[in-house]
């Protein structure tokens, strides 16, 4: 399907005569546009006087080369800014850098190379894997830059392509790491008392959401899951004020008719109820990036039914309790089934649950029977008027700077017999669907979340070199073992 944007709200001019800067998503175009930080890097950098270029590092087969509005090489950038979301793409970022003749290694590259920036979630919970790759690093909130350090550098690089005097203008910068340096900047995020102003510019067919307005109305988490990293790196929790967001609607409203409202956890900003009610009088159809089970009383199901949003989404994580209240989620089982059957009976259609397979401390043994609660949730919410049930199950990953962080992770063989065993106890249920994830990119996404220089060379290893990634490892003294056991700090 081709791809059909619109323009909701109008970017700054662009210096045609700036230097390039490619605005790098090393995955997908759907995914990339669907990230509102991705997008708020286009007004930022055209502000500081670039020429802004996107780039999306997968077509819909293969990897692109192409910068998306121009079709330039990235080898012809002077800059290429890429936001990190996930740590797999990781893979993505050194492949395409070093099949348009990019040397993947911040080493090894001369002044005739573009200067690789690199920020987003990953790096706030990890910047160490990237440190030989990127020549300069940046920890935290993109509001929180000072944009003068951008200006100075687009204008030096309108003289200049000297590589090593560009990355000194970002010396001793607040949350900005530079090559070579040995230490971790500390992330420089907005004040807790500073109000959210990020949201989308352009909207397109291949959005995530649907075609539509993605306002972020809360971000950080005010919960502290220990196996969550959003709470711990994301920095303190802001709100967009009710008024900005009605704001915004209205003024797109001749453009879109879908706002997705953007958060870890959506229904935590205090004024949620009067913001989706506002939308709803204003016709808009809305959808919601998260819900937390403990606010979902029958009033707030009704008003997101009058959305026109009928899948409830909700994250169980595991189908034990007392473990769910070790995690940070203090809510019962019979509370969960009792929202469940309430949500169908109101009138919701899908119901798509989420757990994560070999958590810490939870015991293996009678694991998948106590799926059999979850089965009945399932069945009574389809026996209500539900219509099919999605349950996606995640792997547990040790994320840096969580509580969990040292926690090993789960042996292959427990959690493929696992995955079978629930395959087998929901066999014969022909309206609920499961989906999990790969166990061994599970482990890859461990070695990458925890990994420090040895892993990210090993990933330039295994691209450059055709190198299996585990032998990879091995070469760069990394020692795969220690996922597996206990680590101290």
């Amino acid at each position: 399907m081709k791809i059909k944007e619109k323009i909701i709200f109008d970017l700054p001019q662009i210096d045609l005569r700036g230097p390039l800067l490619v605005a790098m998503y090393p995955n997908k175009y759907g995914t990339g546009m669907s990230n509102i930080g991705y997008q708020m890097l286009l007004p930022f950098f055209r502000m500081s006087g670039f020429f802004v270029e996107r780039f999306f590092a997968l077509s819909e087969n293969n990897y692109s080369l192409k910068t998306f509005e121009s079709n330039f090489n990235l080898k012809k950038a002077q800059v290429i800014a890429i936001s990190l979301a996930f740590e797999m793409d990781i893979f993505n970022l050194v492949k395409v850098l070093y099949l348009s003749g990019i040397n993947p290694l911040a080493s090894e590259r001369t002044d005739n190379d573009p200067i690789i920036l690199i920020g987003g979630p990953v790096v706030m919970a990890n910047p160490k894997i990237l440190f030989p790759i990127a020549d300069i690093i940046y920890r935290g909130h993109l509001e929180a830059i000072d944009i003068n350090l951008f200006i100075t550098l687009s204008r030096f690089l309108k003289k200049s392509r000297n590589r090593i005097e560009a990355r000194t203008i970002f010396n001793n910068a607040p949350g900005f790491w530079v090559y070579d340096n040995k230490s971790i900047p500390e992330s420089s995020f907005l004040r807790k008392s500073d109000l959210l102003t990020a949201h989308s510019y352009i909207t397109s067919n291949k959005l995530h959401f649907g075609d539509g307005l993605l306002i972020e109305v809360i971000r950080s988490c005010p919960f502290k899951c220990k196996f969550c990293l959003v709470h711990y790196c994301t920095g303190p929790v802001i709100k967009a004020k009710p008024d900005f967001v009605i704001d915004l609607a209205i003024k797109s409203k001749d453009k879109v008719n879908f706002i997705g409202l953007v958060g870890a956890t959506v229904f935590s900003h205090p004024d949620i109820i009067s913001i989706v009610k506002e939308l709803v009088k204003l016709k808009f159809r809305i959808g919601f990036s998260s819900l937390r089970t403990d606010f979902l009383d029958d009033d707030i199901l009704k008003l997101i039914l009058q959305a026109k949003e009928f899948c409830l989404t909700i994250a169980p994580e595991t189908p034990d309790e007392t473990y769910r209240k070790i995690l940070g989620k203090n809510i019962s089982n019979y509370n969960i089934h009792k929202i469940i059957i309430n949500a169908a009976k109101l009138g919701f259609k899908q119901l798509k649950l989420y757990f994560v397979l070999g958590l810490p401390y939870e015991s293996p043994c009678d694991y998948v029977e106590k799926f059999n609660s979850v089965k009945l949730w399932c069945r009574d919410f389809l026996k209500n008027g539900g219509k099919n049930v999605k349950i996606s199950f995640s792997i547990f990953v040790p994320k840096s700077g969580t509580p969990y962080s040292l926690e090993p992770f789960s042996d292959l063989i427990t959690l493929k017999s696992i995955i079978k065993d629930l395959k087998i106890l929901f066999s014969e249920e022909h309206n609920i669907k499961l989906f999990f994830e790969n166990p061994e990119e599970s482990l890859t996404q461990s070695i990458l979340s925890i990994g420090d220089e040895r892993v990210g060379l090993s990933v330039v290893d295994k691209i450059v070199n055709s190198m299996k990634f585990e032998k990879a490892l091995k070469k760069n003294n990394f020692d795969l073992n220690i996922l597996f056991h206990k680590r101290k700090i």
